[in-house]
């Protein structure tokens, strides 16, 4: 029955158990999406960050749930101050009276839902478990893009704010009935008349998440070894992801869950709820392929010389599950392809935009989540037909919200703007100043070393640590316990010509040497002073011989290799790369004395450094290591963890000249 603005359904328990069963259902499923965005972020970061992103993304959903209990809930859902932030009910509290009110997301109108007979707060439990699976994907999306380089505690902190606060309160603007953009106000108390249409948040979920990261990735700056080309189409040289087969079981998982994202926003199952499910479930499949299929092209046949990339299919994919999130439950199969093909344009076009800034996002999360966030709020407000908003919204507010290509005007694509406008400037009022604050208090990005080493071995080694320090002591003495054994062959190998005897010309010139082989420390016009530290570890066998690490004292505020170095200008360059053959290394070496191949420094005031232009103050890293481990394989090189703690502690002197 209706009683004013309160339109009442009196259900069965069998009903409501129904209902209760179809959120806990879509709970599991947004849930799942955890899973997927943590295989494609360990996809999508070398081996040695792996168990980094793996316990960041465990961290994201644990302290996400106690962040949506204890604030975010309340925050969202609590009793509204003027539209803008909630009061109360910030630990969850159920009635026991059998009466369960829906939140502002579900239906136009104030809807309560009540039984013929006394029953549980089930449904109102159901509701806080789906809605803390979406407050977890949202912190999740800005994990990818700050990976391989954010201190962890700084990561931790910036995912409990954009949980508990940033996110929450986005939520109560659109998705509690009394926000200032809910579409469940009276006509003359929403935005344009119609209120911010976002169905299942492509702005609540994933421009939040999107925009965020886009802030931390500028405060960090780009990862070390990371350089973009000038030219059209642009480009990076990053180092390779490590697996494929991750990166697309993490898409497909995500595409799967996205049927619950979706789908299951529609809140209830019986009735037109099933009709609006059902629908969201179809143009979610469809935009995603669209998406794919799109993206695929736009980069073959414009960008990448006709080069068919698997991550163009990913992203596309993504790109496509992301716009339609907002009108998923509104718009028509056409509608649906239109979205899919919009969100390929706009995530390559953010793709390009964020190259040509020079903002390395490592899993391109900023133009998938929000860039396509944007084009999906966008397109709600043009491809919403009247029909699909009937009956999914109020009946009577159809002919004047839905879309401006079904008839309607530009009200509700004008307040879905203004609503997109107003999540950037949020974002960049909250996240921005906080990830400013951790970058000037030295504790946003790791130092150098550190990212180098990687996270793995720096923070979370779970190895024999009385065999690591017996292997360090070894290190320092010269390693001769291990290397003894070797030495004849390493001098015949490396030292001397095997045929006549004649000394083989020196690896580099002006250089420590260490054993039988020469590496250099410095190529510039700087001098060895007590600024740099260095780090001797030999290997065991003739076939990984050791190599020499150099570096400078990182820059007190930005931890970056040179401590004279502009950080905004400054990425390490050159050909090294981490899991370049060793044996093509060492040739490159020998082949060019000077050191000239492997510069890692940045331009300097007259040009770029060896351009006849004034030289910069810069500093190479002039060798790969291998791990306290014994690397069998170039993909393994590494430094250990305690010589990266005593390298920068100064207890590992340079060897004699």
């Amino acid at each position: 029955y209706n009683d004013g603005d309160v339109r009442e359904y009196v259900v069965s328990n069998e009903t409501l158990d129904a209902e209760v069963l179809f959120v806990l259902i879509g709970a599991m499923l947004v849930f799942y999406m955890q899973v997927g965005f943590t295989m494609f972020e360990v996809g999508s970061v070398r081996r040695k960050n792996t168990k980094n992103i793996l316990l960041k993304n465990t961290l994201d959903a644990s302290i996400g749930a106690i962040t949506w209990c204890c604030l975010g809930y309340g925050l969202a859902f609590g009793e509204t101050w003027n539209g803008l932030i909630g009061t109360s009910d910030f630990i969850l509290r159920t009635s026991k009276n059998g009466v369960s009110q829906a939140s502002g997301d579900d239906t136009a109108w104030n809807e309560y839902i009540s039984t013929d007979t006394d029953v549980s707060d089930a449904f109102a439990h159901a509701k806080w478990l789906f809605q803390w699976a979406f407050a977890a994907t949202s912190s999740t999306i800005m994990s990818g893009a700050v990976a391989e380089r954010i201190r962890f505690k700084a990561y931790v902190l910036l995912a409990t704010f954009l949980t508990g606060i940033v996110y929450s309160v986005t939520v109560h603007w659109v998705w509690n009935e009394q926000g200032i953009f809910s579409n469940s106000k009276a006509k003359q108390d929403m935005l344009f008349g119609c209120g911010a249409l976002d169905f299942a948040g492509s702005g609540v979920v994933h421009m939040i998440g999107g925009f965020s990261a886009l802030w931390g990735v500028i405060m960090l700056g780009p990862r070390a070894g990371v350089t973009f080309t000038e030219e059209w189409p642009r480009g990076k040289e990053a180092p390779q992801p490590q697996s494929a087969i991750f990166q697309s079981l993490g898409v497909l998982l995500l595409w799967f869950s996205w049927f619950g994202f979706n789908g299951c926003s529609a809140m209830f199952i019986a009735g037109e709820g099933g009709d609006v499910a059902a629908r969201a479930m179809v143009m979610t499949a469809i935009a995603g392929a669209t998406g794919c299929v799109s993206s695929v092209v736009i980069s073959s046949s414009v960008l990448s010389q006709n080069q068919i990339l698997l991550s163009s299919a990913h992203n596309g994919i993504l790109g496509g599950l992301v716009s339609i999130t907002a009108c998923c439950a509104t718009v028509e199969i056409e509608g649906a392809f239109l979205v899919g093909v919009g969100s390929s344009i706009f995530y390559h076009l953010g793709d390009q935009l964020l190259l040509k800034l020079q903002i390395d996002d490592v899993v391109n999360a900023i133009p998938v989540h929000g860039f396509c966030g944007v084009w999906g709020l966008v397109a709600t407000g043009l491809l919403s037909s009247r029909t699909n908003y009937q009956r999914t919204f109020d009946p009577e507010m159809a002919s004047d919200c839905c879309g401006l290509f079904y008839g309607c005007g530009w009200a509700q694509l004008s307040a879905n703007v203004v609503f997109a406008l107003t999540l950037v400037v949020w974002t960049a009022v909250t996240t921005l100043p906080l990830c400013y604050l951790l970058h000037s208090l030295d504790m946003l990005r790791v130092v150098n070393l550190d990212e180098q080493v990687g996270m793995d071995e720096v923070l979370h080694f779970e190895g024999n640590q009385d065999a690591v320090d017996l292997d360090m002591d070894e290190s320092r003495r010269g390693g001769q316990a291990r290397s003894g054994a070797n030495g004849e062959e390493r001098d015949s190998a490396v030292g001397t010509d095997a045929e006549d005897g004649a000394p083989r010309p020196s690896i580099l010139n002006g250089s420590h040497r260490l054993g039988t082989i020469a590496l250099p420390l410095e190529a510039a016009n700087t001098s060895r002073d007590n600024s740099y530290s260095s780090r001797h570890i030999s290997t065991r066998d003739s076939s990984r011989h050791i190599m020499h690490e150099h570096t400078s004292a990182t820059n007190a505020a930005n931890h970056f290799m040179a401590s004279d170095d502009d950080p905004s200008e400054y990425y390490q360059r050159g050909s090294m790369r981490r899991g370049m053959d060793q044996k093509a290394f060492l040739s490159m070496l020998t082949a060019d004395p000077s050191g000239s191949g492997v510069e890692m420094g940045p331009v300097g005031p007259g040009g770029p450094v060896g351009s006849g232009g004034p030289s910069a103050s810069y500093h190479r890293v002039d060798e790969l290591d291998v791990s306290h481990r014994g690397a069998t394989e170039v993909s393994e090189l590494d430094v250990s963890h305690r010589g990266a703690a005593d390298m920068r502690a100064g207890v590992i002197q340079p060897p004699e000249t």
